[in-house]
């Protein structure tokens, strides 16, 4: 039937450049593409035998298509993927995590600061980065904050200070907002700093070893030994600055590899010499689909989130490698190349990324299969309607009611989905409003699933939601999702007299509650979950906590 009423549609649309959009009855974008010509591109979607699965299922639901003119091809290229991270729509190929990655900022201040830094580059100063990991982000500036003494306060907080803070008394600043260093010597330390940072930690090192020297020399062996131990410190940096390619040169590493129906994206940077870390992406791949079709997807999504390096190496062909090469360039500024090394060290370098990658698809395969297990297992014991995809863990955490934070984390097949964790720190007015309850657990768990479910723009609802609580939060969140009318299976699962892990006792709404065997790996999923979700509750009750701390004591 919808061939039918699309038809007509398509057969209006012009043979220009631009994106197109397939929407079913209730107007939801259920997909979003791009051509060259328009009319031809959709004409071809009406060739049943020549779709996909999942595409001639999408056509099945279509009812209506639009579509925007570009003036040129990349124009339609950038539209479509912003478009698609936008959207989110169920048919197109869609990075889960689109996350900015963390980089190191070191501002062009008098008295410069650093920083951790996420998102566009809108700061005066030099960014380094980006950084797969926050942690080797924390570490690095720690490191940096131990050898030179940067300062890391806010411009507020800088103008602000009439005495030398904590900073300063653990020997992590030097305290130029006193005056208790000149601008030569500060800016000295801050060079020593963006040298370690481009990849001369060895000239710095070498430096401080010849100030120990000096200082053993005459004698003055405390001075000695700070410096000792300076040159420690930096052996940490050291270890990750062992790649000998040209140290101006960016770029990053993409490799594919695809065992069974499922593609693994290993995604390497390298920054100034250095390797700044590597992170896997995972992907279904469908049976008629190609791994060079879902890279190219990827590729468009994962670079409007992260700035494009100079040259990009993949080691699979792609369709369309010229207008993608035109697309990172328009998203960068400047020339960006896509390159399949055929020999040398990148080529070498590609083969070893590869070897790593393959490992990691098969360890997750095998991972996804034990939770396969679980989750059917899931469904059986708590009677659920189906097997869970999607499950959300529920926690709070407090001091007497004050930094409240709701916490929410998502799993699946895969494990944690980052991209799913939620927090809301807790508004008073909330309570008075909606729950006309003290501020206790279950007026808090009452907020989260409010705010949470009440927004008619929810999509990617659970399959599955677990609160950690007793037969109180199941009342209060059975009542909250009747009145939003969201019908979602539900479980509570409480801690024993003694609160210890495998005493466990889990509540459905309308169900006797029941214990399971303490050995039990379905109890040990659970409690995983639920430690997750506690953790991040915690996590986020500390942070809010500590900006309410500075906050006051200004």
């Amino acid at each position: 039937m919808s061939f039918e009423i699309l038809k007509p549609q398509i057969q209006i649309i012009p043979k220009n450049s631009g994106i197109y959009k397939f929407l079913d009855s209730n107007d939801r974008v259920l997909y979003v593409g791009k051509a060259k010509n328009l009319h031809k591109r959709l004409s071809s979607y009406m060739n049943k035998n020549a779709l996909s699965t999942r595409i001639l299922r999408m056509v099945t639901l279509a009812k209506k298509i639009e579509f925007v003119i570009t003036k040129t091809e990349v124009e339609a290229l950038l539209l479509e993927h912003n478009l698609i991270k936008k959207l989110s729509p169920d048919y197109n190929i869609l990075l889960k995590d689109d996350k900015t990655f963390p980089q190191i900022l070191i501002t062009n201040h008098q008295y410069p600061q650093i920083s951790k830094y996420r998102g566009l580059k809108n700061n005066k100063g030099q960014y380094f980065g980006p950084f797969i990991s926050a942690y080797d982000v924390n570490r690095t500036i720690d490191i940096l904050r131990k050898n030179f003494q940067i300062r890391n306060c806010s411009d507020q907080e800088f103008k602000s200070r009439k005495k030398p803070c904590l900073e300063y008394q653990i020997k992590k600043c030097s305290a130029p907002c006193v005056q208790n260093i000149s601008i030569d010597d500060y800016s000295n330390d801050v060079k020593n700093a963006i040298d370690v940072l481009t990849g001369k930690s060895r000239e710095v090192q070498d430096k401080f070893q010849k100030l120990m020297e000096e200082f053993s020399a005459k004698m003055e062996y405390e001075k000695a030994l700070i410096y000792r131990d300076k040159i420690k410190a930096l052996n940490g940096i050291q270890t990750k600055q062992n790649i000998n390619f040209d140290k101006a040169q960016d770029f990053d590493m993409i490799n594919a590899v695809a065992i069974n129906q499922r593609i693994c994206f290993y995604v390497s940077f390298y920054r100034l010499g250095q390797n700044y870390g590597a992170k896997p992406y995972f992907f279904e791949l469908e049976e008629e689909g190609s791994v060079g079709e879902v890279l190219l997807n990827f590729i468009g999504q994962f670079y409007l989130s992260e700035k494009p390096p100079s040259a990009l190496f993949i080691d699979i062909e792609i369709n369309d490698k010229k207008l993608m090469e035109q697309y990172l360039s328009e998203l960068k500024g400047k020339k960006v190349e896509i390159i399949l090394p055929k020999k040398g060290e990148k080529s070498q370098l590609m083969a070893d990324n590869k070897n790593i990658a393959t490992q990691i698809l098969e360890q997750k395969i095998s991972h996804n299969m034990s939770n396969k297990k679980l989750l059917l297992e899931l469904k059986k014991t708590f009677d659920l309607p189906k097997i869970p995809q999607r499950i959300e863990v529920y926690d709070n955490s407090h001091i007497s009611g004050e930094n409240a934070v709701g916490a929410i984390i998502t799993a699946g097949a895969d494990g944690f989905i980052k991209s799913g964790y939620r927090k809301y720190n807790m508004k008073n007015e909330f309570y008075e409003i909606k729950t006309k309850l003290p501020k206790d657990d279950t007026a808090m768990l009452k907020q989260v699933l409010y705010r949470r479910f009440s927004s008619t723009k929810n999509t990617n609802l659970p399959d599955l939601l677990i609160i950690d609580g007793g037969k109180g939060q199941l009342s209060s969140a059975t009542e909250i999702l009747a009145e939003l009318k969201i019908k979602i299976p539900l479980i509570c699962m409480s801690k024993g007299i003694k609160r210890n892990a495998g005493d466990e006792t889990y509540h459905q709404d309308g169900k006797e509650s029941f214990a399971l065997a303490r050995n039990s790996p379905l109890a040990f999923y659970l409690q995983r979950l639920r430690d997750e979700a506690h953790r991040f509750a915690i996590n986020s009750h500390r942070q809010r906590r500590a900006k309410n701390f500075i906050i006051e004591e200004k």
